[in-house]
């Protein structure tokens, strides 16, 4: 089920990440995850440097600070230092086990700036993601990948066919060398970077073949040197070459035929040995062969070597010199990409600024500008060169909340990116709004009837520099198995900042039977643009007890309930009464209740239509959980008479499993029987029981009590006798043995006769199986105290 569960965590309101202040005057606002929290403790720090450390100039720490509710503030005034990177942490103050972990975010002060999102600073950069690129923490910059490439060397003492130098990607790197030297020294040189040999040396191309014939180098790939060193002057030369190689560059050399290593000057071995050799000096013999592959300026040992020897007089090879070297250089371009950045009201301005590194005119910076689209993708909106500012203020924020920067870098010289000194972005921010628990709380009771209104009131505050649009308001039951039962839109006005709404709300709870949540969802669609959703909804559990109760059902006649087979009126006032104890769920609609009524000698009952003049419904109303049904028939005729009645009230719950079922008899003679006291004999005092027909009540009925000598003790007249009705009558008068002057009579017999006449005339007699004790219209009545 959807409950709120409470964290232990927070989130960081304000500053936002890379957020840029123009105000020295800082509101940190942070929030604990237990929205509910009537109270948290907070530790806030700030510095210039991540390391927060208390002995900085700039450290501050805000102490432990109680909130009131689930949001903590903390005001503090920065130092007058324009463009100055602050990195602020926060957390609660608990053991980080239980949630006491710190959060952290960064911000720059920029007077007189415009508030937006900036990176400057090395820690701030290191959430760039770099493709091919990488930051060095070491030396706090920019860097290009390392690339390697494995150097080989293949040489021999008698033939060098299929031999040379080359590498792991290429053939040999030394074709048509034969026409540049016979026997001595072959090298190659390899950028320190970008590990090629087709960037020509600054040292002059020596091959006479070569520059005689005017094969063009960078076509042909030919970047070779050759030095015949069984000469002096060949042995000059490179000893010069090497002098001329830059330190770190790779260098692969090979003998070829015979190089005459018996009559090489010292200057020879010492240039070797700048390549990292340790085994050059073992080169003495002319039957050898050598093959180094090495780093100018490398240490004695580095380079990769063999020497072997194949002596005369059987000129044939039995050993090949072989050296493999893994140089390792740098890639030359790559791409430097933001985080998201926004969610914006308004854009305004893009500015980034580049330091370059090494050869500013080698260098390239492109940068490219994407918006994120509704389904999550990067869509391109421009490319500029060396960016320095470009007014973006044309994006629509409503449809393109986030943006996002990259930086393309190209440097194939220096292979050395340029520095980012900063990037930036202008915008309006958007407003932030949370649901304040602490304030003006009013939880739904957890346990409630189906049909009472669940009753809910909260507030929620603009706690950002923005005004608030109105704002919509989901309000979603969700039941046990996940699932949104019911739900409604309700909306809130415009809130400026600072300003707080609170909110009344009500939903009834029919239909909603069992354990649920409600769960309250402010700005839910973000129609209106919000920072974030975080904070903005609130559940609770509620427990709604099922209605299944049935109702109740009545039926009086003239506002008397009769047994079944009395007699009524022939023009009756019948009221059918619906009762439910459901307060929340009344009857109020004539679906609730059919009525089938069937008069004598027919077949079939008829429904009573509620459209009928004859038909009064009556709804329940506020102050009472009672419907009524009014049924005044015309004048109904002689005979039994059958009404049924079934109801079911706003549950669905049935009157019982039978129809509600009371049969009544109609005689429309006027007559009336022998009114008989009860009890009799009776000792404190009795009524009279008697049973009346036709549509008039007798307007004068006359009862004489007397003795047994006829005198008369007592007389009794309608109005004492109390209101009548038609059909069965108990007297509301009751006679309790005393005479006309309220003194009571001794016990025994006395005789009593009754007078019942209407306009004058007299009732006509109604025979009874009691007419037996009556003798001449008179009865008699046993007093026995």
């Amino acid at each position: 089920i959807n409950f709120f569960m409470p964290g232990n965590s927070l989130y960081i309101i304000s500053p936002y990440n890379y957020a840029v202040v123009t105000d020295r005057n800082v509101h940190f606002k942070v929030q604990s995850q237990n929205i509910f929290a009537s109270s948290e403790s907070f530790i806030f720090e700030v510095d210039t440097s991540p390391s927060f450390n208390p002995s900085s100039a700039f450290f501050r720490s805000s102490g432990v600070i109680t909130s009131v509710g689930s949001l903590a503030r903390w005001a503090l005034q920065l130092p007058d230092k324009d463009s100055l990177v602050f990195h602020w942490r926060v957390r609660l103050n608990l053991p980080v086990n239980e949630g006491g972990s710190w959060q952290m975010a960064s911000f720059t002060y920029m007077k007189n700036g415009k508030e937006g999102w900036v990176q400057s600073d090395y820690y701030q950069q290191l959430s760039i993601e770099g493709n091919e690129v990488f930051m060095d923490t070491v030396n706090r910059k920019w860097e290009f990948v390392p690339i390697d490439e494995t150097i080989e060397a293949y040489t021999a003492r008698w033939r060098h066919g299929n031999l040379g130098i080359k590498t792991s990607t290429s053939q040999f790197l030394n074709p048509l060398v034969g026409n540049c030297m016979f026997g001595g020294l072959l090298a190659i040189v390899f950028d320190k970077r970008s590990l090629s040999n087709e960037l020509a040396h600054k040292y002059p191309l020596n091959c006479s073949w070569l520059i005689n014939f005017n094969i063009s180098v960078a076509p042909a790939g030919i970047y070779y040197y050759t030095f015949n060193t069984a000469t002096v002057e060949g042995q000059d030369e490179f000893a010069r070459f090497i002098d001329t190689i830059q330190e770190g560059d790779y260098v692969a050399l090979i003998s070829r035929y015979d190089a005459k290593p018996s009559v090489w000057d010292e200057k020879v071995y010492k240039a070797i040995e700048k390549l990292g050799s340790a085994q050059i000096r073992s080169f003495t013999n002319d039957s050898m062969a050598f093959s180094l592959v090495g780093k100018k300026g490398g240490s004695t040992g580095d380079a990769q070597e063999q020497i072997t020897y194949n002596p005369t007089p059987s000129p044939v090879d039995t050993f090949i010199a072989t050296a493999k070297y893994v140089a390792k250089g740098s890639w030359y371009q790559g791409s430097l990409t933001s985080k998201y950045i926004g969610p914006a009201k308004s854009w305004g301005n893009v500015y980034c600024s580049f330091a370059p590194v090494g050869h500013q005119e080698k260098d390239s910076i492109l940068i490219d500008f994407f918006v994120r689209t509704k389904a999550g993708t990067d869509s391109l909106v421009f490319t500029v060169n060396a960016l320095d500012s470009a007014d973006i203020s044309f994006i629509d924020a409503v449809e393109y909340p986030y943006v996002k920067l990259k930086a393309n870098v190209y440097d194939k010289l220096v292979r050395t990116p340029p520095e980012l000194k900063y990037w930036m972005v202008t915008y309006e921010p958007l407003p932030e709004g949370y649901v304040n628990t602490s304030w003006q709380l009013q939880a739904p009771k957890i346990n409630i009837q189906e049909g009472e209104d669940i009753l809910l009131k909260y507030s929620f505050e603009n706690i950002s520099t923005q005004p608030f649009d109105s704002i919509d308001v989901k309000y979603s039951v969700v039941n046990q198995n996940r699932q949104t039962i019911k739900s409604e839109i309700k909306r809130i006005a415009g809130l400026p900042k600072g300003d707080t709404a609170v909110v009344n709300y009500s939903l009834n709870s029919l239909g909603l039977s069992g354990l649920n949540s409600m769960v309250v969802s402010v700005n839910y669609d973000l129609a209106q643009p919000e920072y974030t959703l975080n904070n903005n909804s609130i559940s609770f559990p509620i427990q709604v007890k099922n209605d299944k109760t049935n109702p109740l059902v009545d039926v009086l006649f003239d506002g008397i309930r009769i047994m079944n087979g009395d007699i009524v009126s022939p023009t009756p006032q019948i009221t059918i009464v619906a009762k439910d104890d459901n307060q929340y769920l009344k009857i109020k609609d004539t679906t609730s209740i059919i009525i089938l009524y069937q008069p004598p000698k027919s077949l079939m009952p008829e429904v009573l239509s509620f459209s009928s003049p004859n038909v009064i419904f009556i709804p329940a109303s506020v102050n009472s959980t009672e419907a009524k049904v009014i049924f005044r028939p015309d004048r109904l005729a002689d005979g039994l008479h059958e009404l049924q009645v079934y109801v079911r009230d706003a549950s669905g719950n049935p009157s019982g499993s039978k129809p509600y079922s009371i049969k009544f008899n109609v005689i429309n003679e006027s007559s009336i029987t022998h009114f008989v006291p009860y009890p009799n004999p009776f000792t404190t005092s009795m009524k009279f029981v008697f049973t009346l027909t036709g549509s008039d009540v007798p307007d004068n009925i006359r009862i004489k009590i007397m003795t047994l000598t006829g005198k008369i003790v007592r007389e009794i007249s309608s109005a004492e006798l109390g209101p009548l009705r038609i059909g069965n009558n108990i007297s509301q008068f009751a006679w309790d043995g005393t005479d006309q002057f309220g003194d009571r009579l001794a016990n025994g017999v006395y005789l009593y006769q009754v007078q019942v006449r209407y306009k004058g005339q007299e009732v006509k007699h109604r025979a009874s199986t009691l007419d037996s004790y009556f003798v001449k219209d008179t009865g008699k009545i046993y007093l026995m105290r």
